[in-house]
């Protein structure tokens, strides 16, 4: 699984656990609605900054945030 796979799916699965909504997660983190989508569809690899901005805003670190869960 690549990074941006793991990406995908670990946002997909804290957001089905918060009870988040991705207008939520981007009003919060001021990362733009778009981005994120483009990230949870891999369309996008995801820059650093912006990846930054979500993984602070959900209390996390980037590296917990794209890590393969075992």
């Amino acid at each position: 699984m690549t990074v941006r796979e793991r990406l995908a799916e670990n946002l997909r699965n804290i957001l089905a656990q918060r009870h988040m909504t991705i207008d939520a997660l981007a009003e919060e983190s001021g990362v733009r609605k778009a981005t994120i989508i483009n990230w949870l569809y891999i369309r996008h690899s995801p820059t650093l900054e912006p990846l930054y901005d979500v993984a602070n805003a959900l209390g996390m670190t980037i590296d917990e945030l794209v890590k393969e869960k075992k």
